[in-house]
């Protein structure tokens, strides 16, 4: 059975792995204090067999024949070298690479937190990007603007997954900016976008309240989103998402989700005022290891949503959450183990007021920065929210997390109830992480 099998690699992924042992970068084989480790292992010092030790280099060995790669390197520059000069070699045979440099860590990362789980959501991310074909998918489209996909705008493969949708369809987006309205119809299920690169795989456009659309229309809030998605199984990768109408435009929406089961990974959301709009109470909604950038209200609706590892960013002296839970939904916005940041001339930030009166947003094990007021919370100027509002934190830390100086009407979660603060058991039936 095995030899139905190759053995050639299809991917690599170097932990931090010396590429050079003869290079000017590295550090290996210097026997002047004791013997080194390569001295050991080749049974020969660097001078007596210089040889030997070139052989073992894999920058020896590098060329058209070797797989896409990904390099996670410590802060330990010795045990970087040679890398560069690999990576210029796979450029040359249009061999796709990545470098991910973990700071502040040691050569041995991986055995330990906080490096441990940001080296595994690496790796994963990498997998997913190399293996996007071989998914268990029905179809696969590939969007790339110089004509050398399938199509050339991201509608276009938006508008190629079948009706009534049974099965998972990946479309994968090469880099470049597209500037397109899109829309993803709630009959066009299971669909994944995986971008080619987060930071240069960017969707936007510039619609905003009063603005007039092409039919005449003047655009709302409602109207003004730079991507709806009313699909339920959604998922996207490694994208940047984008409402670029400025600062003054007033609301603008860049990703309208309405589908349930949606999960984002690795994306970045940027925008001003309402930049993330979650708008439908019965949908389910999970982030990892995002970044959502805006002025006010920029998270906001009625869905049920789970923030891990994202970093929140405020670029005014305003609101970051408008949550309108439902009274009956025991759950509206969680944040696990974020971050928020504001730019340095912020200093009365909140973290959420309630756009309906009994809405739900907790943080949790979070980075508070010193943008954010000490109060913490705004009641949207309605005494009457102080009554049902449901807004809390646990565990929270940074320089402006302390619990003496929040509104009395938010409260600190005991570690009883923080423990009901799953994925599982917020989304009732649907787990994200299996």
């Amino acid at each position: 059975m095995l030899s139905k099998f190759s053995s050639k690699a299809n991917a690599v992924i170097d932990l931090d792995g010396t590429l050079a042992f003869i290079h000017p970068e590295s550090g290996e084989g210097d026997d002047s204090k004791r013997i080194s480790a390569g001295t050991y292992w080749f049974g020969y010092s660097k001078t007596e067999n210089p040889d030997i030790w070139k052989q073992a280099a894999p920058l020896t060995h590098v060329g058209k024949h070797n797989p896409p790669t990904l390099f996670i390197n410590s802060a330990v520059d010795r045990m970087h070298a040679g890398r560069e000069d690999f990576i210029a070699i796979l450029n040359q045979h249009n061999i796709y690479s990545e470098v991910k440099t973990l700071k502040g860590s040691p050569h041995t990362f991986l055995l330990f937190n906080p490096w441990f789980d940001t080296t595994v959501a690496y790796m994963d991310q990498f997998i997913r990007k190399i293996f996007h074909v071989q998914k268990k998918a029905e179809k696969e489209i590939t969007v790339a603007q110089g004509g050398s996909g399938d199509f050339r705008t991201v509608q276009e493969a938006l508008n190629a997954v079948p009706v009534n949708n049974k099965k998972p369809v990946t479309i994968f987006i090469k880099k470049g900016i597209y500037k397109e309205k899109l829309y993803l119809d709630s009959s066009k299920q299971f669909v994944s976008l995986v971008g080619e690169d987060k930071f240069n795989t960017v969707l936007t456009y510039n619609d905003h309240t009063g603005k007039i659309s092409p039919k005449g229309d003047t655009i709302n809030t409602q109207t003004s989103w730079s991507f709806l998605i009313k699909a339920d199984n959604f998922t996207a990768t490694d994208i940047t998402f984008q409402n670029d109408a400025g600062f003054t435009a007033g609301q603008a929406v860049a990703v309208e989700s309405d589908g349930d089961k949606a999960v984002f990974k690795n994306c970045r959301f940027i925008g001003f005022q309402d930049v993330l709009f979650t708008n439908n109470e019965k949908s389910r909604q999970y982030y990892e290891n995002c970044y959502i950038e805006g002025t006010t209200d920029f998270i906001f609706g009625s869905a049920t949503v789970w923030f891990e590892k994202t970093h929140i960013h405020s670029k005014k002296n305003s609101h970051i959450t408008a949550a309108s839970t439902p009274k009956e939904k025991e759950f509206g916005y969680i944040f696990n183990n974020c971050k928020l940041t504001g730019d340095t001339s912020l200093h009365s930030v909140s973290l959420g007021r309630p756009w309906r009166t009994y809405a739900h947003t907790v943080y949790m094990n979070t980075y508070i920065g010193p943008h954010i007021k000490a109060e913490g919370w705004s009641n949207w100027n309605n005494t009457d929210n102080d009554k049902t509002t449901r807004y809390a934190e646990y565990k929270n830390y940074g320089p402006s997390s302390n619990p003496k100086t929040r509104i009395n009407w938010s409260k600190q979660l005991t570690e009883v109830e923080a423990k009901n603060y799953t994925p599982k058991n917020i989304f009732n039936g649907w787990n994200p992480l299996q």
